[in-house]
């Protein structure tokens, strides 16, 4: 239980942080959490598939990046 109660309060943490950047950057409440949070679980993803084993890494975070950041 207190492994579940630290992953909510940590997960919790990394989507508010990313909203606050996205809302920063000018972005509205709701749409900076909802690129928060998809920036969040993209990374998350990334990491945990190897993504830099992959030859064109560089090429899908940019265009990761350019869909994040478009307005």
């Amino acid at each position: 239980m207190k492994v579940r109660e630290a992953y909510q309060r940590t997960i919790g943490k990394r989507f508010q942080f990313a909203a606050w950047m996205f809302e920063q950057a000018g972005f509205s409440k709701e749409e900076a959490k909802a690129r928060g949070r998809l920036m969040v679980t993209s990374l998350m993803g990334d990491s945990s598939t190897g993504l830099k084993a992959q030859g064109d890494w560089e090429k899908v975070i940019e265009r990761e990046h350019a869909i994040l950041v478009r307005k």
